[in-house]
């Protein structure tokens, strides 16, 4: 079944980082392709089209004027929706829940739904009703507009009070302090193809600029040290936007200094915090507590893999506190072995329990081919007749490799790209966490090796200010230089192009 999104900018004041955010939203978390619109007055896009103002718009984003306006703006969404299609109309200030119900879910043919914001969503499935009802407006569509009240009355809109696929509490959400600061998650980021691209051919490269995201392990930080390392002076002069409390080594909020940590950055105008947290540590109340705390500029992604697992309602308890208190929790869901079977049921339990938004990683290894064991009787040669220098040898390894992985020197640098960094727990100043367990692994590990060339003193910043790690010769000439020139095999595997031959 097609989809169509269609962004509203018929009477709502959203910018252009709106609209180019719900389409990246939407790029990241549907796996089939779409059409992607704007509605929007014509005076608006004279404006757009006469300003430098569209190229500031995400390649794939296309404008349309409602013929009538709002008068008979069903027909345009109808007229834009596929046949046995489906397409939603909405703000795009909106966050998907669950982007692959709406292929799924059985509309009416006009599904009506009003936003907290008080604007209108259009959820139009294309079946025979509407299929119908737009051969005939094609066919007297002069009449119709002149006798409309008769037409009007065969449209059978339902109106629901929710869409289970959208969060309908849209008012608040993302907040906006400027016209270019906005409060998003930390997984969602700008990955498309183009604006990769794009970041990625400028004439200057990320660094020795600041980076304006930073993901951090808080645990074996004090807040002195916090205070220290990031001080108004180089928040102000990075012009940082967020900050990510990582999980991936210890749970953030076993750090002692976890609330007054939060607090220091969220303080600073423009630094939103995004924490992820498996929510088993502490009770309710702490995390009630906490999510006044994070309610303005902040984000708390519960990492919840396991619905049968033992600490599950504990960790819906504490969600529960979270979002009580006003906070944004989304669930994140991660799959290794779990069927598709449970990543439904949990993301049922998400919209349930009124979760800010769910989001899915696929994180499963690919299964093999299950090879047939063959026996192979070879009959010995007699090596009286064989001469010596005729025998022919080659190499060990030869018999053990089926496949050779050919990668692609062109690596598009996340880290690059999205302006960021990782610090892990003992103030190690890396690139990007993959990057960083290679690193890691190498230095612990006598039978792991690495071709990047890392000074652990220079790059620590408990022993040196963050920005001169970031502006010294690692950063500004030696990893830059490698990326283009001589790629890690690290950065090929997570940010390159590999193909088999």
């Amino acid at each position: 079944m097609e989809l169509t999104l269609i962004a509203n900018l018929l009477d709502s004041k959203y910018s252009q980082i709106h609209i180019n955010n719900f389409y990246t939203q939407a790029k990241n978390l549907i796996e089939q392709p779409f059409d992607f619109f704007v509605f929007t007055t014509q005076e608006e896009l004279d404006n757009i089209n006469s300003t430098k103002k569209r190229d500031g718009f995400v390649d794939g984003i296309q404008f349309h004027v409602p013929k009538y306006g709002k008068q008979w703006l069903e027909i345009d969404l109808i007229q834009h929706t596929k046949d046995n299609g489906v397409s939603l109309f909405t703000t795009p200030n909106v966050l998907l829940n669950d982007p692959m119900a709406l292929l799924s879910y059985k509309g009416s043919g006009i599904d009506k739904v009003l936003m907290q914001d008080e604007n209108v969503t259009y959820y139009i499935h294309k079946n025979k009703y509407v299929q119908n009802l737009i051969q005939k407006w094609d066919r007297d569509e002069q009449d119709i507009t002149f006798y409309n009240y008769e037409f009007k009355q065969e449209f059978q809109v339902n109106e629901l009070p929710s869409l289970p696929f959208l969060n309908t509490q849209n008012k608040d959400y993302p907040i906006s302090l400027t016209d270019d600061i906005v409060t998003f998650p930390y997984w969602y980021t700008h990955t498309l193809d183009s604006y990769v691209e794009t970041c990625y051919n400028r004439s200057i490269d990320l660094y020795p600029y600041l980076p304006s995201e930073i993901e951090m392990e808080v645990n074996g930080f004090s807040y002195d040290e916090v205070v220290r390392i990031f001080n108004k002076d180089f928040l102000g002069k990075s012009r940082m936007t967020k900050l990510i409390l990582s999980n991936d080594v210890e749970e953030p909020s076993l750090c002692e200094d976890f609330y007054d940590i939060s607090e220091y950055f969220l303080e600073f105008e423009g630094v939103s915090v995004d924490v992820l947290t498996d929510l088993t540590s502490h009770d309710e109340f702490w995390w009630g507590s906490t999510g006044i705390l994070y309610r303005k500029m902040g984000n708390i992604t519960a990492t919840i893999d396991d619905i049968n697992n033992k600490d599950f309602d504990k960790q819906i308890t504490n969600a529960k506190a979270l979002l009580k208190s006003g906070a944004r929790v989304f669930w994140q869901y991660t799959r290794t072995t779990q069927s598709d079977n449970e990543i439904e049921e949990a993301r049922a339990l998400s919209k349930k329990h009124k979760f800010s938004g769910f989001t899915f990683i696929e994180n499963k290894p690919p299964e093999l081919p299950v090879k047939e064991e063959r026996i192979i009787v070879k009959e010995l040669p007699d090596y009286k007749l064989i001469e010596l220098d005729t025998l022919q040898t080659k190499p060990k390894e030869a018999d053990y490799v089926d496949v050779k992985v050919k990668f692609e020197k062109k690596v598009r640098c996340k880290s690059k790209i999205e302006n960021k960094c990782y610090i892990d727990e003992r103030g190690n100043v890396f690139p990007c966490v993959y990057t960083a367990r290679e690193i890691l692994e190498a230095d612990i590990n006598p039978y792991e090796d690495t071709d990047i060339i890392y000074n652990w003193k220079a790059n620590n910043c408990k022993l040196e200010p963050l920005e001169s790690i970031l502006t010294n010769a690692f950063y500004t000439a030696y990893f830059n230089n490698k990326l283009k020139l001589d790629p890690s095999n690290i950065c090929k595997l997570k940010c390159g192009a590999c193909k088999n031959v």
